[in-house]
């Protein structure tokens, strides 16, 4: 077993990024896709599978599907009210788990499903690829090593594409469906990152959070949040659904008492200036990766994510994220909501100290 390809089922297959997960499995020998879940007409679902899937069993019933296929692992692209249910219903069958984000319109949601992957010994992960992307490791290593002094602030923005482009019917944009908007679906890759790169965790949130489109949706599509973080850096994340044509405007910051360092959030190129003394020769350096050019979602660094996720179960690698990881996410997604519908600063629960106790 140990030699033979991990068995794959997508749980919801209509998804926008269900089909960039599939396209990455499908580049992986180590991965077999062997069956599909949607809520859809099947028949419409079939007609937009890749031709390699064309063939494969399609479930409208999840249970079933898992039942009949005996897959060993699934990926969940559902909406984030559905998810947490599903990864119960996986974890009830001895099934590994990788669930798109968020995961859960709330924290509180998504604690029973932290619970149960915890008392299952299931490995868990999530969408947060940027973990894997070269640029962001050495971001992290960077911090880590002091060559910035002691951090002072992170910022990052994000403007993409509008409300319209993205279809304002979908259910992306109802509440109901996915508890937030633009921060929720976007905004989660940053507050991950932010704590991935500098190891900080968000203590205080302030945000404003609205719908200024003039499309008939009822989440924000504009997000301002400033926050504090436990090692006293500022960090400000700022996202739009605002482009009408062209690629993402992303732009992320990282500045201490000894240089900063800057990211485009998808190139290969870091820019980093350190007044450290190691740095004395060079202190403004920029950095180039190889451009990661592979299919899929997130290319090559999509591929690492799962790669690590199978030897989680295989090998017994460390998991490539925890709940936790994912808990801290929407702890501050929770507390930006009612930062904003209160007008006053929040103080951020720690959710996955409940979930370990």
């Amino acid at each position: 077993m140990a030699n033979e390809p991990v068995k794959f089922a997508m749980i919801g297959v209509t998804q926008p990024h269900a089909a960039g997960y599939a396209e990455t499995l499908l580049q992986m020998p180590e991965a077999e896709i062997v069956a599909g879940y949607d809520w859809v007409d099947l028949d419409l679902v079939r007609q937009g599978l890749p031709g390699q899937l064309r063939e494969m069993p399609l479930y409208d019933d999840v249970a079933t599907l898992l039942d009949r296929e005996r897959p060993e692992a699934v990926v969940i692209c559902m909406p984030p009210s559905q998810t947490p249910a599903l990864i119960e219903l996986a974890v009830s069958c001895g099934i590994h788990i990788i669930a798109e984000k968020p995961c859960a319109r709330s924290a509180t949601e998504f604690l029973p499903a932290a619970d149960a992957i915890s008392k299952s010994g299931v490995t868990f992960s999530t969408g947060f690829l940027r973990h894997f992307y070269p640029v962001a490791i050495e971001m992290r290593r960077i911090i880590a090593e002091g060559l910035l002094g002691e951090l002072m602030s992170a910022e990052i923005s994000m403007v993409t594409a509008n409300v319209q482009r993205r279809n304002p019917a979908h259910w992306f944009f109802r509440r109901e469906m996915t508890g937030g908007g633009v921060l929720h679906w976007l905004g989660c890759h940053w507050i991950d990152l932010i704590n991935f790169v500098t190891g900080a965790e968000a203590t205080e949130v302030s945000a404003i959070l609205d719908t200024l489109s003039g499309e008939a949706i009822d989440v924000e599509d504009v997000a301002a949040v400033t926050l504090r973080y436990d090692n006293k850096m500022i960090g400000s994340i700022h996202c739009v659904y605002g482009l009408d044509k062209g690629s993402d405007q992303i732009s992320i910051g990282v500045r201490g008492t000894k240089g900063w360092l800057h990211w485009d959030g998808v190139g290969p190129e870091l820019a980093i200036r350190s007044t450290h003394p190691s740095w004395s020769s060079a202190p403004t350096r920029t950095l180039r990766f190889e451009a990661d050019d592979a299919p899929g979602y997130g290319g090559e660094m999509g591929m690492n994510g799962i790669r690590q996720f199978i030897s989680s179960f295989r090998d017994g690698a460390p998991p490539p994220f925890t709940t936790a990881d994912l808990l801290r996410v929407l702890d501050v997604l929770d507390a930006a909501e009612a930062s904003s519908a209160s007008g006053k600063r929040v103080t951020v629960a720690r959710s996955s100290e409940t979930s370990a106790e």
